[in-house]
């Protein structure tokens, strides 16, 4: 991991100080690794801060070796910097993100909520991380 995170011309880290094609200036709204290692069930390391600043992450990044893994670095678009809101997204054997805006999204989150099966609803209206399949 710490190859690509960290050690590349165009590294997620570089990208979090340095966001060219977008409209803000950084990254640096919280970012996660997610990762596929030798338990059953996929590591996750998530924060709310830069990624440039976290120790942890750098450190975690030099010690897993993982053929597959996903790392993530976030620009809010409105939406409150808090770590339900970082990616990776697990449940489960699955980890996912998403990258895009939605406009009107507080208009739209109702209908959007209603598709959810009725068993996962109130995992997903509090912002679990298990909304995502």
């Amino acid at each position: 991991m710490e190859e690509l995170v960290y050690n590349t011309t165009h590294s997620l880290i570089e990208q979090s100080r340095s966001a060219r094609f977008t409209s803000h200036l950084t990254n640096a709204d919280g970012f996660g690794v997610g990762w596929y290692g030798t338990a059953d069930l996929p590591g996750v390391y998530r924060s709310i801060a830069p990624a440039w600043s976290d120790r942890n992450l750098q450190s975690l990044c030099a010690q897993i070796e993982s053929p597959l893994f996903l790392a993530y670095v976030r620009a809010t678009t409105g939406t409150p910097v808090q770590q339900t809101n970082c990616h990776p997204f697990h449940h489960g054997r699955w980890l996912s993100v998403h990258n895009g805006f939605i406009d009107r999204y507080a208009r739209l989150r109702r209908d959007r909520m209603l598709a959810v099966d009725s068993s996962r609803r109130p995992a997903a209206a509090m912002g679990s991380t298990r909304r995502c399949r």
